[in-house]
């Protein structure tokens, strides 16, 4: 899965979480980072770019069709509040549940023991072999 695609599946997971809003980061005014979606949600906005690693993948070509696998269990969708911990959550859940079977695994940040510099986002790996980084960056 390529960044566009994901951005697609990242936006409609968003829009189906009550009480939020979403749009991407270009139709919100923000052009830094190519891919990536800003989140209206209890009040705030925050802002999550996507990055993507697959070794070998030419994005000159088009994208090949998806490789599946076995889906992740759902967690419950939670609550979202001004915590953008509780925004990384939701989005995790909703992303799964709108997962036709690429995703591999998951890590969202905020539940490891030594959160990386970001500190609110997930790794998501694909059994196609890539990998899709969410970062909150606002």
């Amino acid at each position: 899965m390529r960044p566009q695609r994901f951005e697609r599946l990242l936006l409609d997971a968003a829009t189906s979480i009550p009480g939020v809003t979403a749009q991407t980061l270009a139709a919100a005014g923000h052009t830094a980072h190519p891919y990536g979606i800003a989140v209206q949600a209890a009040g705030r906005t925050t802002r999550w770019q996507i990055v993507a690693a697959h070794q070998g993948d030419d994005y000159a070509r088009p994208e090949p069709a998806p490789t599946l696998g076995e889906r992740l269990p759902e967690p419950p969708l939670a609550a979202v509040t001004t915590d953008p911990a509780t925004v990384e959550q939701a989005l995790v859940a909703a992303v799964l549940r709108g997962d036709q079977g690429e995703i591999r695994a998951v890590a969202p940040y905020s539940q490891r023991p030594d959160p990386p510099a970001v500190a609110y986002g997930a790794t998501f790996d694909l059994y196609s072999g890539a990998r899709i980084y969410l970062n909150a960056i606002s």
